[in-house]
C-alpha cells in the first residue's frame, strides 16, 4: 500500500496509524519513547530511535518529488532510518544489509 506523503529521515513515519503510541519529544533525529531497557537491546540492528530489532520494515511511499521510494523503518515505532530512491534500488547490492 503506497502512502502519498513525504517520509523524513530521523522522524517517525505515520506513528499514529499503527500499533502502540510512541512519542518523539525531542524532534527529528532524537530517541523515541518508551525506550527499550538495556536487557532488551539484543537485536541484530539498532535504529536512530534507540530500539533494537532483527528486521526492518520496508514501505513503499510517494516522495515529495513524485518518485516512488522505499522507506526503511524501525518495526517497533516506525522511525524512518533511511529513504532509498528510487524504490527499485532497494534490491541492489549496496542495500543488501536491509535483508540480513
Amino acid at each position: 500500500m503506497a502512502v502519498t506523503d513525504c517520509a523524513i529521515v530521523g522522524l517517525q513515519f505515520h506513528p499514529s496509524l499503527y500499533g502502540p503510541k510512541w512519542t518523539q519529544p525531542g524532534g527529528i533525529g532524537t530517541p523515541v519513547f518508551p525506550a527499550q531497557t538495556t536487557g532488551e537491546l539484543v537485536g541484530l540492528f539498532m535504529a536512530g530511535c534507540g530500539h533494537s530489532f532483527n528486521s526492518w520494515i520496508i514501505e513503499e511511499s510517494q516522495a515529495c518529488n513524485g518518485d516512488t521510494v522505499a522507506v526503511v523503518m524501525c518495526p517497533l515505532c516506525r522511525y524512518c532510518q533511511r529513504i532509498i530512491d528510487p524504490f527499485s534500488d532497494l534490491y541492489s547490492l549496496a542495500n543488501e544489509i536491509v535483508f540480513a
